[in-house]
């Protein structure tokens, strides 16, 4: 048994009632499936919206998932030296600055070493930490006279 509103005064009333018993207007079955019709495909919306929603979500989800995946394989692509790759699959020559930065950093291998020699008799990598910072600081000082 369920309860709908008179179509007179908008009292609840039992869908199996003939007539309003507030204020005696007759229920027509006509008004009751009009009634129901409109509660099923009210119903019907509500499941059919739940389920675009649902397909929203998980549409947004896996775009949002798909744009971290590129990018974290452009950023990988990026910094694992593919760019410079030649299409034969080589690397091309370095530049000259690349020369240049090599050179500087090999002269200055070769200066540290000779000093870590000079002071504790062994090369600048197989000193300690504290002694690596202590034959820097003599370049320092030698590099400034």
């Amino acid at each position: 048994m369920t309860l709908v509103p008179c179509e007179a005064c908008g009292k609840p009333i039992s869908d199996r009632a003939r007539d309003c018993p507030e204020c005696g207007h007759p229920v027509s079955g006509e008004y009751l499936v009009k009634r129901r019709q409109y509660e099923v495909q009210a119903a019907a919306d509500a499941v059919i919206q739940e389920q675009r929603d649902r397909k929203a979500a998980s549409l947004g989800t896996g775009i949002g998932y798909l744009i971290i995946v590129a990018t974290l394989l452009f950023f990988w692509w990026l910094f694992s030296g593919l760019i410079r790759m030649a299409p034969s699959g080589e690397m091309p020559p370095p530049t000259a600055a690349e020369q240049a930065i090599a050179a500087k950093q090999k002269s200055l291998t070769a200066v540290r070493d000779a000093h870590a020699h000079q002071i504790y008799g062994r090369p600048y990598r197989k000193l300690p930490a504290e002694h690596r910072a202590l034959v820097d600081e003599s370049i320092a000082r030698d590099a400034v006279r």
